[in-house]
C-alpha cells in the first residue's frame, strides 16, 4: 500500500516511512520477523510431532515433558532435566550446577 500524495511512492508500512510514527527501525523488524519465523517453525514442529504421535515426549530422551510445561509452553520439546542441562554454559553438568526453581 503506497502513501497517497507523498510522491516518493514509499510502502506505508516500511520502516521508517515518513508520516509513520513509531515505525520501527530496520533492525526491530528483522528481529521480529524471525522471532515470527522461529514461532511458526516450532509451530510446524509441534504439530508434526502430534501427527507422529510424539508430541509430549523429550526430543533428547524420550521421557515425557511435565504436563505443567506444556500447560505454559505448548512448543516445549525437552523434559525438565534437559531444558535445565540445555541452560547451562559448556563443560557444566547438572550436577555441578546451582538448582533453579521451576
Amino acid at each position: 500500500m503506497f502513501v497517497p500524495g507523498d510522491g516518493e511512492g514509499v510502502l506505508a508500512m516500511e520502516p521508517g516511512a515518513p508520516g509513520v510514527e513509531g515505525a520501527p527501525g530496520v533492525d526491530e523488524y528483522e528481529g521480529l520477523v524471525l522471532a515470527a519465523e522461529q514461532l511458526l517453525d516450532g509451530v510446524d514442529r509441534a504439530l508434526a510431532s502430534l501427527d507422529d504421535g510424539t508430541y509430549g515426549a523429550c526430543e533428547v530422551c524420550g521421557d515425557a515433558v511435565d504436563d505443567r510445561v506444556l500447560d505454559q509452553d505448548p512448543l516445549a520439546t525437552r523434559c525438565s532435566m534437559h531444558r535445565i542441562a540445555g541452560e547451562l554454559s559448556p563443560g557444566t553438568s547438572p550436577s555441578s550446577s546451582p538448582r533453579r526453581s521451576l
